[in-house]
């Protein structure tokens, strides 16, 4: 089975190929991935339904796939230790196997907190009410073989929000998400080889506030 999913050289599309729990093509490039006969035949069918009939005859709309791709962070892949534009095939590839195999998050932290502060009238006697409120940051993850290497995931992926910081991860994604991934993809890379790289991430940011309460 190959090491990882991607789109592999042109001279591959020569070779007359039986095996699809390595390879399947999608118009004229192969993508490969390191996932079982099962789940593969599963994704790319879904991938063969998504891609365009032809010639301005796009594929039959999913709504939840396409609230996947809305979510964000599938647009971009790591490779050779730098990211670059996903090619159509590999967007495809990664929003079938969200679509199938779902997503795992992991918490990493809150930070830019406010405390919101008035003065309450509603009950004798008047007294200042408080509220805090912060934004709560969680990455998401995906891949079909997620689950059979989770903790080192959230190792990992601990040890990258330590190098980005939350503050970084929170304000400032631009600069901060590409320091998170690098470390993080390079963590994974380290114990199970590339094939790592095709693991999806995105970013959830929420404000949420607590109860509100005597200052």
């Amino acid at each position: 089975m190959s090491g990882q999913c991607d789109i592999l050289d042109d001279s591959w599309r020569q070779m007359q190929i039986s095996d699809h729990s390595r390879h399947t093509t999608h118009g004229g490039a192969i993508v490969s991935c390191n996932c079982s006969e099962g789940d593969l035949k599963k994704i790319n069918d879904l991938v063969a339904k998504l891609k365009p009939q032809g010639k301005g005859q796009p594929g039959p709309h999913v709504p939840e796939v396409s609230k996947i791709l809305l979510k964000g962070g599938y647009l971009q892949v790591w490779d050779d230790g730098e990211f670059r534009d996903a090619t159509d095939d590999e967007l495809l590839f990664r929003l079938a196997a969200v679509y199938l195999f779902g997503e795992r998050s992991l918490y990493l932290g809150k930070d830019l907190c406010t405390t919101d502060r008035w003065y309450d009238t509603s009950e004798w006697p008047y007294h200042w009410k408080c509220r805090d409120c912060c934004t709560e940051l969680t990455v998401v993850f995906s891949h079909p073989r997620l689950e059979e290497i989770w903790g080192d995931v959230q190792g990992c992926a601990i040890g990258a929000a330590a190098a980005a910081t939350i503050l970084g991860l929170i304000a400032t994604p631009a600069t901060a998400e590409p320091t998170f991934k690098g470390v993080f993809y390079g963590c994974l890379v380290a114990k199970f080889g590339d094939w790592v790289n095709q693991i999806g991430i995105r970013f959830s940011r929420d404000a949420r506030c607590g109860s509100a309460h005597d200052c």
